[in-house]
């Protein structure tokens, strides 16, 4: 039994120093070769009354910071069952442990800092003060007023302003109102009709009584050509006069009694000494260029006939002496297509 006790107080010893210093183990810790040898008494070992001061110093060795594993090591320990002495191992010597080296700390150069500059307080420069304004007396209004005299649509009051530019309105009367006048403006063919009113005191004006345009009421003529206009239908409105005309037709074309030209011209040739003879014609007898042209007029044609003959007497009379003997008729032709007169003086 002392053995065990021993040897737990060993192993107690070992895990201390483990935690602090090395335990330095006795030579009367230490068991002897034989498994029957006796403990010496040198040794301080407890015997089996010291157990309670046993334990209190197991509690006393224990560190706070013992881990949990080597507490439940130190339990079992102290609760196993007892064995014989010859059942025992051995112990082992525990070999001793060097202690850490403690680390020393490394100096820091601590780096020097410039000291504070002083500051130079920046002198204040005062700064000149206007003279103090003379106080003014307080103002007092002096109001003129003007009265407006009320309109058709707008109030009339009195105004009161100062010379500050201050105002202010009162003594308001009610406005005028309009005072119309009524005329009546019938419809025309393109206007509508209406009422106009207009204000006798202010001109405004607003129509009512509105009514659509009549519109047109033409009447058809008829106006046939002539020989100098053209021919058309005139429309003319009945109530308005307003009128326009289609339906143009060309003028007629007029023609001159060509029996009426050559009597004339014969009896101008006549005069001059000439036979009048009927059978003459363009291819048996000979004739001078005449007037080719319109018939713009019966007295126009007949001057053009009586040219033509004095214009053929004075070329024979060149190269004859007399016009005895001499055959002639003036002949005048018209052609419809072209609106032409040919006159021509035969003769032979």
């Amino acid at each position: 039994m002392r053995l065990k006790y021993l040897l737990l107080l060993a192993a107690l010893l070992l895990l201390a120093g483990c935690q602090k210093e090395p335990a330095i183990v006795t030579d009367s810790m230490t068991p002897t070769n034989s498994e029957s040898a006796i403990v010496s008494d040198s040794t301080a070992i407890t015997t089996e009354t010291d157990l309670p001061v046993y334990s209190e110093t197991v509690a006393e060795t224990q560190s706070p910071e013992t881990d949990p594993t080597e507490a439940t090591v130190m339990t079992e320990a102290t609760q196993a069952p007892t064995e014989t002495l010859s059942s025992q191992t051995e112990p082992t010597e525990a070999k001793p442990t060097d202690p850490p080296k403690p680390t020393e700390p490394k100096p820091t150069d601590p780096k020097p800092t410039d000291p504070p500059k002083p500051t130079e307080p920046k002198p204040t420069e005062p700064k000149p003060t206007d003279p103090p304004k003379p106080s003014e007396p307080a103002h007092v209004h002096s109001y003129k007023s003007t009265v407006v005299a009320p309109t058709c649509t707008a109030k009339g009051y009195t105004e009161h302003k100062c010379s500050c530019g201050d105002s202010y309105k009162d003594s308001y009367t009610d406005a005028l109102g309009h005072s119309m006048t009524e005329q009546t403006v019938a419809a025309t063919c393109t206007a509508g009709g209406y009422t106009q009113r207009t204000c006798s005191r202010c001109g405004a004006t607003e129509k009512t009584n509105t009514t659509a345009a009549l519109g047109h009421e033409y009447k058809d003529t008829v106006v046939p050509p002539t020989t100098t206009s053209e021919g058309y239908t005139e429309h003319k409105c009945s109530r308005c006069g307003d009128s326009y005309r289609d339906n143009y037709t060309p003028k007629i074309k007029e023609t001159f009694d060509i029996q009426a030209v050559m009597d004339y011209g014969n009896a101008y040739a006549q005069s001059l000494g000439f036979t009048i003879d009927y059978s003459l014609n363009m291819n048996n007898s000979g004739y001078y260029p005449g007037y080719n042209g319109g018939g713009y007029s019966l007295d126009f044609l007949k001057r053009e006939a009586k040219d033509i003959v004095q214009y053929t007497y004075d070329s024979l009379l060149s190269f004859e002496e007399t016009i005895d003997g001499f055959r002639g008729r003036v002949l005048v032709t018209y052609n419809s297509e072209t609106d032409k007169y040919r006159i021509v003086f035969l003769y032979g």
